[in-house]
């Protein structure tokens, strides 16, 4: 079913999907994942491995459409491999650094919470990492074309994606159940117009921001801003209106990605 749902999400065939889920797997290096999981049937609640098999699912699905869209056909697993398992290393190691307090609290959150039935801290770090490694590939192509390190990348996008609350909608939008086919496709293009919105709008920053701002992620983001106030203030208002309704929809989404779009082309 997840070939058959990525192909028709994508229009690629099987074939295709099947490379780009062989570098998802290799790039985050999901074997070991699965292994050391897998190894600790009987030692704590299977309901907890499932969630952690789970949660590289959900990598896997985000990051496999990505390899997809974004890479050259056919794709080279070997070749992607090498140029995209690095950089997901060096975010990995990273973290402490380009995470704001908030954002890494969550993080150690969720792993503590899976330390505490039984789940090595090792493990558990990795897997309540998942979400934010998922970036990795993204931020490759971004610090690329931006002609900066990928920390400065990584630093600028979650700084970006916590300031205009597109992490938070993005979170949202991903508890939605759609009602059918054509809704789930909508809500999966919703979302990742999302993920392109921040890309663009953290491409915007690396080229644009003062130099002199140094590397502190929220001084280049609110130098960058400074003549675009206006913008900001529009998504700012429109994301304060939507953390106000007790949920979001489809409509909802699109309106949000519009105005993100609008910032970014400022």
């Amino acid at each position: 079913t997840f070939i058959a749902e990525l192909t028709d999400k994508t229009g690629f065939g099987p074939a295709d999907a099947a490379r780009a889920y062989a570098i998802v797997r290799d790039v985050f290096d999901l074997r070991r994942l699965w292994k050391e999981i897998e190894d600790l049937d009987n030692r704590i609640p299977a309901a907890t491995q499932i969630a952690m098999i789970q949660e590289s699912n959900r990598l896997t699905e985000r990051a496999t459409a990505w390899f997809l869209a974004s890479l050259p056909h056919p794709l080279d697993v070997a070749a992607a491999t090498a140029e995209y398992r690095p950089a997901v290393e060096a975010l990995a190691a990273e973290l402490d650094a380009v995470l704001d307090s908030e954002e890494m609290a969550r993080l150690i959150e969720r792993a503590r919470a899976l330390e505490a039935v039984g789940a090595p801290a090792d493990l558990a770090r990795r897997v309540a990492a998942l979400p934010v490694l998922a970036a990795g590939p993204d931020l490759r192509q971004i610090a690329l074309r931006a002609g900066k390190p990928i920390r400065r990348a990584a630093a600028l996008y979650f700084t970006l994606g916590r300031r205009f609350g597109i992490e938070w909608l993005r979170d949202r939008a991903s508890a939605l159940k759609p009602a059918g086919h054509w809704e789930r496709q909508a809500l999966s293009a919703a979302i990742d117009d999302l993920f392109a919105c921040q890309t663009q709008i953290t491409l915007r920053v690396l080229r644009d921001a003062p130099d002199h701002v140094g590397n502190e992620s929220a001084d280049a983001v609110e130098a960058w801003l400074e003549g675009r106030a206006a913008a900001a203030s529009r998504t700012e208002a429109l994301m304060a209106e939507l953390r106000a309704q007790s949920t979001v929809d489809i409509a909802m989404l699109a309106v949000a990605n519009r105005q993100l779009r609008s910032l970014s082309a400022v």
